[in-house]
């Protein structure tokens, strides 16, 4: 579904136009709205965030949490699909990290509450 002008540019100064997911730069004339609640029914702003087309393919029509795990698990995925990376990881030349995933629109959040 394509938005209208006023509203995707309303989308994209939420996060002074940034992904809401990973934080990367956006171009204003080149970005995805994604439905944050996967409801393609529900158009309210508020459930309409600025993304890169990467987080918004990813995301597809998850909630923001099964995002938040199959972020997590991706790496793990690798490991166990790639002979590769399973080799370099053996001269620890990668290296699986097991950090909180935290989405951009988040850290904003928190600044904003200080």
């Amino acid at each position: 579904m394509s938005h209208p002008a006023h509203i995707r540019r309303k989308v994209y100064e939420k996060y002074n136009g940034h992904c809401a997911y990973c934080g990367c730069e956006l171009q204003i004339s080149k970005f995805d709205v994604d439905h944050f609640l996967p409801d393609r029914q529900n158009n309210r702003i508020e459930n309409l965030m600025p993304s890169c087309r990467e987080c918004n393919l990813f995301k597809s029509d998850l909630s923001i949490e099964d995002f938040r795990m199959m972020i997590r698990g991706l790496p793990l995925k690798m490991f166990r699909e790639n002979a590769n990376i399973r080799f370099l990881s053996k001269y620890s030349l990668v290296i699986a990290p097991r950090v909180k995933v935290v989405f951009h629109y988040e850290t904003v959040q928190n600044q904003r509450k200080t």
